[in-house]
């Protein structure tokens, strides 16, 4: 029994060092790719979210009608419950 419980007290060990690490790579990969602002991959990026930023009220307008209808499909659903 204590065997097994070492062995879970290592799986919560291992688990945090690997969430603590994946968290630091991330944030380090996050970081270097913000200051290189002349590759091709950072000006996609912009470019990306300036049409994301440009298109936004058109997306709005054009999904809204249907958010709508799955709403009150679900509320259709729950009712008949």
């Amino acid at each position: 029994m204590e065997a097994l419980k070492t062995l879970l007290y290592a799986s919560i060990g291992l688990a945090k060092e690997t969430e603590t690490k994946v968290k630091e790579s991330f944030d380090s990969l996050v970081a270097k790719g913000k200051r290189v602002d002349d590759t091709p991959g950072a000006h996609v990026v912009k470019g990306l979210f300036e049409a994301i930023e440009e298109n936004k009220d058109l997306l709005h307008d054009k999904l809204t009608p249907h958010f709508e209808k799955v709403e009150e499909l679900i509320q259709k659903l729950k009712k008949e419950k």
